[in-house]
This record gives structure tokens, sequence and C-alpha cells, in this order.
């Protein structure tokens, strides 16, 4: 795939620089992989193919590292969602 982690990070200073008004939080996880979902799903999922090109894409990320970040980041989205967009 692209240097998710690194892109976001740009991403975030972009918008730092634009003085964006609203919070902004970035989850980086050593060793995980591009696609991180729900947690305690398998992790083995590890490739996918394109439906209009057919090309095949690698997603990166060992099984440990993507359960861990599923697992760690979860939570937090959560947290980051009620926090910020309850009512």
């Amino acid at each position: 795939m692209w240097p998710s982690a690194e892109l976001a990070e740009i991403a975030i200073r972009r918008l730092e620089q634009h003085s964006f008004a609203f919070p902004v939080e970035h989850l980086s996880y050593p060793g995980a992989g591009h696609l991180i979902l729900v947690p305690y799903g398998p992790t083995t999922f590890c490739h996918l193919r394109h439906p209009v090109t057919g090309w095949d894409y690698s997603l990166g990320g060992t099984a440990t590292a993507d359960a861990f970040a599923r697992a760690d980041s979860w939570p937090k989205v959560l947290e980051f969602l009620r926090k910020n967009f309850e009512q």
C-alpha cells in the first residue's frame, strides 16, 4: 500500500498550519498493517484484490501487531467519538 502513518502525520501538520478547529488524534502501531478493523476478528487477512482493477495489494503487518492494534485502538476510538460528538 502506501506509508499511511507518515501520510497521516503530514495531514495533521497541514491541519495545524491551517488552524483546524476540531480535535485530531493519530494512533499508530509499529508492525501493524494498513487494515485495522474492530477487535477480536481474524488478523491473518493480509491481501486485498481491488474489485475494479483486479490488482492484488499487500496490507502489511503481522497478525500479532494487527491484533494488538485492533484491541488497543477500539476503546480509544469509541472514547474519542463519545467525547467529541456526544450531544
